[in-house]
């Protein structure tokens, strides 16, 4: 009989294979995670923001407005600033970039989101700051889910739909 030395090459074959699918699977999970990450952070930024500029609107006593530019396809820059009657014009207080949001919409369409001193909001389309009869919701997405933030209308208050 002959004594057995080593591995067989299907049996090193059936190794690599199972170490193979481990990893993908590992890369996989990984990368949601990652993702998912990405989009929770997009929208703590985004409350975060927000509630600063609520803030600084009521110890001004005075309209401040947020607004929001997507520069490339997947950054969002946010400022925020005093509202000047030339739509493209304004005293800026602070600004926030956000690079991991895939894609973020707003309803209704808007350039800006002004927050007034007694806590209620009104928006900004085509250049023109009017009231408006719904609230101002804000969708994150990318390839792993979807975030929607609300601000309400009479209180300005914001907070997250699931």
């Amino acid at each position: 009989m002959f004594k057995r030395h080593g591995f067989t090459s299907l049996e090193i074959l059936i190794v690599i294979t199972v170490i193979s699918i481990i990893t993908y699977v590992g890369i996989i999970r990984y990368q949601t995670s990652i993702n998912k990450k990405r989009l929770e952070s997009s929208v703590t930024k985004t409350i975060s923001f927000l509630e600063l500029a609520k803030q600084y609107s009521v110890s001004m006593n005075q309209p401040i407005a947020v607004s929001m530019n997507l520069i490339l396809i997947n950054e969002l820059k946010m400022s925020i600033l005093k509202p000047d009657p030339n739509p493209f014009q304004g005293q800026h207080f602070s600004e926030l970039t956000i690079a991991e949001t895939i894609d973020m919409q707003t309803k209704p369409t808007i350039e800006r989101i002004v927050f007034s001193p007694t806590r209620s909001i009104q928006i900004q389309q085509n250049g023109v700051v009017k009231d408006t009869s719904e609230n101002v919701t804000l969708s994150f997405s990318n390839a792993t889910g979807k975030a929607v933030l609300e601000i309400l209308l009479e209180t300005g208050a914001v907070h997250r739909n699931e």
